[in-house]
């Protein structure tokens, strides 16, 4: 668990820029632009409520998956937390 909390800051500090774009009409959620080590990685709005479609995109990039820490969830009196919301 420490070895995967130092992955993610390590993470966190290669991201140099961050971007959401609106979408043009009500329908389009816009998307984000986040921009790690160098690579940018382009995600539906929509898509970043889940970790699935970005972790597939950290993949393809980088060739490793994100720290499962933050695929992890748990219940709390019925509300679903995941680490994922906090990163």
């Amino acid at each position: 668990m420490i070895q995967e909390k130092k992955q993610i800051q390590g993470i966190i500090n290669s991201v140099s820029k961050v971007e959401i774009v609106k979408g043009v009409t009500n329908k389009d959620p816009g998307y984000w632009r986040i921009y790690i080590a160098g690579n940018l990685i382009e995600i539906s709005a929509a898509s970043m409520k889940k970790f699935n479609e970005f972790e597939t995109m950290f993949f393809t990039k980088f060739g490793n998956y994100i720290p499962s820490i933050l695929t992890a969830s748990a219940s709390k009196r019925g509300v679903k937390y995941t680490p994922w919301r906090v990163f």
